[in-house]
């Protein structure tokens, strides 16, 4: 029985990218029609609309790539299994018996840019780090862990990391 599943696919986010893309006419009739009243307006108006259609064309070869790229980011929890597949990052893609899990731990590590790490560690204190790159509930997963495993001890409040 699925207990908690999220998904986002490539094509998703060539979806926003087409509406960028179908929103780019109506930005370069505003900028003329807010900036024509302006000194040099023609200059400012040729270089705006050269540096959108390049933008355009940067876009347009994103949206292509995402939608011949079938890969997808997918994490759910079963009553026997808690999946997590990255299509970039190995680091983040395991598969492991919700019972096997001991806790979970929200980790924020020193530096200049300390960095927020979510890291599951097994009963055998083997880790892995659950990926936060995707906007998924954590409340939702968490639940749906404790619900596969009433054992786990999860954070107190999933907003917080601490050293």
């Amino acid at each position: 029985m699925m207990l908690f599943h999220y998904q986002k696919t490539r094509r998703r986010k060539a979806l926003t990218i087409a509406i960028i893309l179908l929103l780019m006419p109506v930005f370069i009739w505003s900028f003329g029609y807010l900036a024509e009243n302006q000194s040099q307006f023609l200059e400012m108006y040729l270089v705006t609309k050269h540096v959108l259609e390049a933008i355009a064309l940067i876009l347009l070869g994103g949206f292509v790539w995402l939608m011949i790229s079938p890969a997808k980011f997918e994490i759910y929890v079963t009553d026997s299994e808690f999946y997590c597949h990255h299509p970039l990052f190995r680091e983040w893609c395991f598969s492991v018996h919700p019972r096997e899990i001991n806790r979970i731990e929200h980790n924020l590590g020193y530096g200049d840019e300390p960095t927020a790490t979510i890291v599951m560690v097994l009963n055998n204190n083997q880790r892995y780090q659950v990926c936060m790159t995707y906007g998924y509930s954590r409340k939702q997963l968490y639940e749906a862990l404790k619900s596969a495993n009433p054992h786990i001890r999860l954070p107190e409040n999933i907003n917080l990391f601490s050293h």
